[in-house]
């Protein structure tokens, strides 16, 4: 069963959208199709494209069509009660990744293709130290070049909200910088369109927040937003056609100044071991000063063994009057 299936169950479950379960396969899957175009409006045209990507591809897949009643609605009964666990409502502002999860569930029972190879998933106590080192806070624009599934923007939105409830605000204030953060200040790009739905669904079950995630490739992308962000998130592919120092030195390029990059990269990466990462190195230390390095443990993205760390880096910044981040 594939994962954008169950983002989209849980979705109508979430929005309170009735699933008809009283008649066939097809009738299941069209009142999940229903209850999607409810639920995600036609703007912006990027959300839109989320919209007819579950409803077109994912619910009119032609194996799931042929998919046994018996076996559909058996999996939205156990999608049912794994979604009482989770309990997701407005109030809950963890922010956990919940499709991540299942897409590391998904994913032991399906071999990775070729679009798949070199993606490894943050887990979510990652994401919330990453959000630490670089200072985040509810003011910021952060933006995750290569967001997967959406893990470091969901934890973001959720601490944003948080900062936001310490404040003391009365209910219309909380609302107005909600609407704030969720279409304003949260960015992510990614290319591939099946991860991109998963980010789209997520953000959509921690109280939207979709809006601007965009299914595009990363550099194009990018000049799009320069200047729009002053904090990044991020955990580029690894062993792709382009380097991993790529990804952090073109958005670092594309970042306001004095903002904050915080990545997670292959340890060799950073150490410079082939001519193309130390030109890279060069490059970004011309233009941001590293503020800490991280290691992280081997078995960290189980079951792909890794050397992995995080660097921070502060754009066009000093090292004078640097505050302890750990």
């Amino acid at each position: 069963m594939n994962v954008p299936f169950i983002g989209a169950v849980i979705l109508c479950m979430k929005y309170g959208k009735e699933i008809d379960l009283s008649g066939n396969t097809n009738t299941i899957l069209n009142s999940v199709i229903i209850g999607i175009k409810e639920i995600i409006s036609d703007n912006p045209i990027n959300r839109r494209a989320k919209k007819e990507f579950i409803t077109n591809k994912v619910l009119g897949d032609g194996t799931l069509k042929k998919a046994k009643f018996e076996d559909i609605y058996n999996i939205i009964a156990e999608i049912s009660t794994i979604y009482n666990f989770i309990n997701i409502s407005a109030d809950d502002y963890k922010g956990h990744d919940i499709m991540n999860n299942f897409l590391k569930v998904f994913r032991r029972w399906n071999s990775a293709n070729a679009n798949e190879k070199g993606e490894v998933f943050t887990p979510d106590h990652i994401a919330q130290l990453m959000y630490k080192l670089g200072d985040c806070n509810m003011n910021d624009f952060i933006l995750d070049p290569t967001c997967g599934s959406g893990t470091f923007l969901t934890n973001s939105m959720a601490n944003m909200f948080n900062e936001a409830l310490n404040k003391n605000l009365n209910d219309d204030e909380f609302q107005k910088i909600q609407i704030d953060i969720k279409a304003n200040r949260l960015f992510g790009i990614e290319s591939n369109e099946f991860n991109a739905t998963l980010a789209g669904i997520n953000m959509l079950l921690h109280g939207d927040g979709a809006s601007n995630i965009y299914n595009e490739n990363c550099f194009t992308k990018l000049k799009n937003l320069e200047g729009l962000y002053n904090k990044v998130l991020m955990n580029p592919p690894f062993s792709q056609k382009d380097i991993e120092l790529k990804f952090v030195y073109e958005t670092l390029l594309k970042m306001a100044n004095d903002g904050i990059l915080v990545s997670i990269l292959p340890k060799p990466s950073v150490k410079g071991t082939i001519s193309a990462n130390v030109e890279y190195l060069k490059k970004i230390f011309k233009i941001s000063k590293l503020k800490a390095v991280v290691s992280l443990p081997r078995d960290l993205f189980y079951p792909v063994g890794a050397d992995t760390c995080i660097i921070v880096l502060h754009k066009n910044g000093s090292n004078k009057n640097n505050k302890t981040l750990l």
